[in-house]
């Protein structure tokens, strides 16, 4: 099973939607911050896609199996695909401990 394939128009809807439901609150609390990520985004292909997770992964989950590599004996993981040293760091957690761990999912994503 394959991804449909949609026309360019269609492609671009479903683009605009994919990052309404992944940037939409960001995006209305501080727009002028993500006109500047969307400025960059522009400038490649390389640009585009290193911005877009979310577009991988909402394409990833069109196909139902998850794509060739994928069948029934696979489970759920955590991809975090953003994840370096300047991405760990401290917090408390519910108890008031003090943590130390990633803290930067925004580039993360429950997935096969």
């Amino acid at each position: 099973m394959s991804v449909p394939q949609l026309s360019d128009e269609q492609r671009g809807e479903q683009i605009l939607a994919v990052f309404d439901t992944a940037f939409g609150e960001l995006l209305a609390a501080d727009p002028a911050a993500f006109r500047v990520k969307f400025r960059k985004m522009a400038a490649s292909a390389f640009a585009f896609y290193r911005g877009t997770a979310g577009l991988f992964y909402h394409d990833l989950e069109q196909d139902k199996r998850g794509g060739p590599y994928l069948d029934e004996r696979t489970s759920r993981v955590w991809i975090h695909g953003d994840l370096h040293a300047e991405n760990f760091g401290t917090y408390m957690d519910a108890q008031g401990r003090l943590i130390f761990n990633v803290n930067d999912f925004d580039e993360a994503y429950v997935g096969p």
